[in-house]
């Protein structure tokens, strides 16, 4: 079977991507526009907003708008833009559905990403009969109304050619276009105002939007701006999680799922909301869990202790990652075990006496000899240096609380694990320990086979300190710098306001990316080769030098605050993105689910046109072989036994002795046949809906095509044209039938998709040529008609093929 080609899977990331690539990372915002704000429900589930993207000023004093500004990296943005839209284009085939998709949709994307735009979710109703919403988005198009009106007008036309039926109303003297599903689901409209695009769900929205857009801001969104100040904000997200739960109790309650949702703390959660923009020298990003106080089911186990700055000593200043937090994992192993208990007290109670076990077996009271001695500061980095060796003196240190206690829990473990692996000259495990600076350092080591790394750990009065090798160890209990990353000025600003951080992670992103660069551009040049088979031609040449973007850069620096109404986790860094992006994310799972979507079910659809294909040359081998078209399989009477599915097996490779175990005499049900029919044979089984069992590929069964049951017919006898004439077709899932069953598609002239038909509204076919596509359910009753039979004289219409 031919492999899936890459720009099958690709193409719909690639439509969306052809307007990524470019556009949304390539400036800072736009000035907030007023009007996007005040169309906020006072009462709102879910808001978020994108202040689109300026033009890049290279005088600005902001480092990121500096990078943006580079004219390499502008070069190599506005390339990728042009070779990605490019080969989505040369890969959308010669479909006029395809191409209208191609050249409009990255259109509309492009636009969604670079003007200034908010969408909302006010509230939703569920019933048993149906649902209602409000919801809109609206987009601020400026200068682009033109071309995104033209886009707009273009996918609506082929929408209404489909069958989609889209009415229009007037309100206010402007048009707005309408579609709604059925009586239990709400309106959609969409239209113009002013220069305003406005997509909205649900009576009356589209007035109630137009009503706001010269009112004020709502008093929550205003508060989420005050509380968290950002100089220039690019992105905003708001969720109402108190009301969201309020709005899904009820179906809760009624799936008696509910109870889960208060065992998790999930309750205690007001909202969620977050912000991104810039600042005077690069990016910053906040997102806020805002809560009760309370700190139960999941929320017990986050960290809520704050850090200190002398709680980062072991760090050296100059390192290239790391990360410090504060958790007790005794505190912790007993929030998990309650939080289990909430569900399942069983399951907790296996849990301690799995613990207890261990603890007996090992002579070692783990709970509180090691967790209990522990204490609630973890430490952990990598050195600076090159990415590719500097990860070998990566080190973990954690406080300790009882050091003597610790030590004589150590010196046990350490003594069960001699004993029960022993090494000997031909393999096993050893632990050396070493007297190093009045302290026991324990290695292990690795006997008989190679292994880079000899794992080191040593308890001093203060730290548990892990290494990779002991040299790391003792670098860091003899570490005498009295500058560490708390000195860092990045890192020290953290700890100078009012709450410190209860996590911190560090990253020197010159340092990583200057080590990282080499990779990416090997990593371009493989991707570069393996596409140009695929027809994409990606010019590596564009890709900018690495200094033109590392001295942009510079350290990125990411908290977790606590306090008594929840958490807030704040990044400064050089590239765009963070906090508005956790509730941004409902937007960007709009827009990019039907592309991965999409990829998956083209992949399938490619895999199942394989499969056809298979079936299809083993169907002419037996013409040639036989002088005639395979059938299924009959006894003297003229019934039908085995389908022409087993008698087509030894023309595929491997299955002659699957064939051979069959009894051609008996009934494909047969005590002896029956059990054979769970044999999968992989051609037969449909990759886009699987079937255990089945098989989806079925013959159009009828007097005048090439089934027409037990008579003679060979290629003579299709006097249509092979090319114009349907062998067999991959059916519908409901058609599926077992492979063996002697079944297959009864063709109707009155309904000539029944049986075919597909939620995405194409269907595979096998051609009398050996030829296999797929096609449109738009090509009409007509054409349909005409590809099913051998010999009607119909003349085919291929262009209604193009639909």
């Amino acid at each position: 079977m031919a492999p899936v080609g890459i720009t099958a899977l690709s193409l719909p990331f690639l439509l969306i991507f052809s307007s990524l690539a470019a556009v949304p990372l390539a400036g800072p915002p736009l000035p907030l526009d007023p009007a996007l704000s005040a169309i906020a429900p006072r009462d709102c589930l879910w808001y978020a907003s994108s202040a689109g993207v300026a033009e890049p000023d290279a005088s600005s004093t902001n480092q990121t708008e500096q990078l943006f500004a580079e004219p390499e990296v502008r070069y190599c943005a506005s390339e990728i833009q042009k070779q990605l839209i490019g080969a989505l284009r040369r890969g959308a085939g010669s479909r006029r559905e395809q191409r209208v998709l191609a050249a409009e949709i990255p259109k509309l994307i492009q636009a969604l990403l670079s003007r200034p735009l908010a969408a909302f979710v006010e509230d939703f109703q569920i019933a048993d009969d149906g649902f209602d919403a409000q919801a809109a988005l609206v987009l601020n198009a400026g200068e682009q109304r033109p071309a995104i009106e033209a886009a707009i007008g273009e996918l609506v036309a082929l929408a209404m050619k489909n069958d989609v039926v889209i009415g229009s109303t007037q309100s206010d003297g402007e048009t707005w276009s309408v579609v709604r599903v059925s009586m239990q689901t709400p309106e959609i409209r969409w239209g113009w105002h002013d220069n305003y695009f406005i997509l909205a769900v649900g009576d009356g929205t589209v007035e109630t939007i137009i009503d706001r857009l010269t009112g004020d801001a709502p008093a929550w969104l205003d508060n989420v701006r005050n509380e968290h100040p950002i100089e220039r904000e690019s992105s905003l997200g708001y969720v109402n999680v108190e009301m969201l739960l309020e709005r899904l109790q009820p179906l809760l309650e009624k799936q008696k799922g509910w109870h889960v949702v208060e065992k998790l703390g999930l309750t205690s959660i007001k909202s969620l909301n977050g912000l991104s923009g810039f600042d005077e020298q690069g990016c910053v990003a906040m997102s806020q869990l805002v809560t009760d106080g309370r700190r139960r089911g999941l929320l017990s186990l986050l960290p809520y202790k704050e850090l200190s700055d002398n709680d980062l000593k072991l760090i050296p200043q100059d390192v290239m990652v790391a990360c410090a937090v504060r958790i007790d994992l005794s505190e912790t192993w007993k929030n998990v075990v309650r939080l289990v208990e909430e569900f399942d007290p069983k399951t907790a109670e296996k849990m301690e006496r799995s613990l207890w076990e261990a603890e007996t077996e090992l002579g070692v009271n783990l709970k509180d000899d090691v967790l209990g001695s522990l204490g609630d500061v973890w430490t952990a980095y990598v050195p600076t240096g090159d990415l590719m060796t500097s990860w070998h003196g990566s080190a973990v240190a954690c406080k300790v609380k009882d050091a003597d206690r610790l030590r004589t829990a150590m010196k046990k473990l350490v003594a069960v694990a001699q004993a029960n692996f022993p090494a000997g000259r031909r393999g096993g495990v050893k632990i050396r320990d070493t007297e190093f600076e009045r302290q026991t350092i324990y290695s292990l080591n690795v006997v008989g086979t190679p292994f880079p790394f000899s794992p080191a750990w040593c308890v001093t009065d203060d730290w548990l300190v892990l290494g990779l090798t002991p040299q790391t160890v003792r670098g860091m209990i003899t570490r005498r710098q009295k500058e560490s990353l708390a000195d860092v000025p990045e890192v020290r600003q953290m700890f100078d306001h009012a709450e410190a951080p209860t996590s911190l992670t560090y990253v020197d992103t010159p340092k990583l990316a200057r080590s990282l660069y080499p990779l990416v551009q090997m990593g371009l040049q493989m991707l570069s080769s393996q596409l140009a088979r695929e027809g994409i031609e990606i010019d590596t040449s564009i890709l900018p030098s690495p200094d033109a973007i590392i001295r942009h850069l510079r350290p990125s620096v990411s908290t977790m605050t606590s306090s008594n109404n929840g958490l807030v986790c704040y990044s400064q860094h050089s590239l765009p993105g963070g906090g508005g992006a956790v509730v941004l994310a409902p937007l960007a799972v709009g827009v990019t689910l039907p592309a991965v979507q999409a990829a998956r079910m083209a992949a399938r659809r490619n895999q199942g046109l394989n499969n056809m294909k298979q079936i299809a040359l083993a169907f002419h081998n037996y013409e040639s072989a036989n002088g005639k078209f395979p059938t299924n399989i009959y006894d003297d009477d003229g019934k039908a036994l085995l389908s022409w599915r087993v008698r087509l097996l030894p023309y595929f490779e491997q299955q002659q002795a699957l064939y051979e175990k069959f009894q051609l005499n008996e009934p494909w049900d047969s005590p002896h046949n029956r059990p054979l029919a769970d044999t999968v044979v992989q051609v037969y089984s449909s990759p886009v809906d699987p079937a255990n069992g089945k098989t989806r590929y079925l013959a159009l069964a009828g007097k005048e095509t090439i089934f027409p049951g037990n008579e003679k017919l060979s290629f003579r006898h299709v006097q249509d044209g092979t090319s114009n004439t349907i062998m067999f077709v991959e059916a519908s899932r409901d058609a599926a039938v077992v492979w063996t069953r002697p079944k297959d598609l009864e063709f109707d002239a009155k309904k000539p998709f029944q049986g075919i038909k597909s939620p995405q509204g194409l269907f595979s076919v096998a051609f009398a040529d050996g030829s296999c596509r797929s096609l449109s359910q738009f090509i009409g009753e007509d054409t349909m008609r005409a590809l099913a039979t051998r010999a009607g004289g119909e003349i085919i219409d291929h262009s209604a093929l193009q639909r």
